[in-house]
């Protein structure tokens, strides 16, 4: 950019921000409803974008996450068609299995704990069998489980 231009488009800028100046000063309500509706708009995208990068756009924390699928059984007959899958099904689509690696589920659910002084309530996990294989996911400590656990 020529030495010219730079000053012509510092100028411009500083007259842009002395007349800002003055209209905030004549009309204070009108300006402060602008900058608080940019305040809650500019709030209100950023928190969208954060909650939309980290569902859709953050990569899963497995290895190879782009191969994992989702398997559902579906039951017209049934208010909820998506209905839990029972372990022995699972075994029976891991057996007839010829286009996946492997197939593992789990199913969670809110139990309480009350072996404390105060009772706790957690959400507890039930995996199939090749369930961290599936992830690819490694026992930080022991091992994995085996078939008959």
């Amino acid at each position: 950019m020529p030495a010219g231009t730079r000053v012509a488009s510092i100028e411009n800028t500083w007259s842009n921000l002395k007349s800002a100046a003055r209209f905030l000063r004549k009309s204070p309500g009108f300006s402060l409803t602008v900058i608080l509706t940019l305040a809650l708009g500019i709030g209100a995208n950023s928190a969208v974008f954060s909650a939309i990068d980290t569902i859709l756009l953050r990569p899963l924390p497995f290895a190879d996450a782009n191969e994992l699928v989702v398997l559902h059984q579906h039951n017209r007959t049934r208010k909820n068609p998506r209905g839990l899958l029972a372990p022995r099904r699972l075994e029976e689509w891991n057996k007839q299995n010829s286009t996946l690696q492997a197939i593992s589920g789990w199913y969670t659910e809110n139990v309480s704990e009350s072996s404390g002084a105060l009772p706790e309530r957690l959400l507890r996990a039930d995996v199939a069998p090749r369930f961290l294989q599936v992830l690819g996911v490694r026992p930080a400590l022991g091992r994995d489980f085996t078939q008959a656990e």
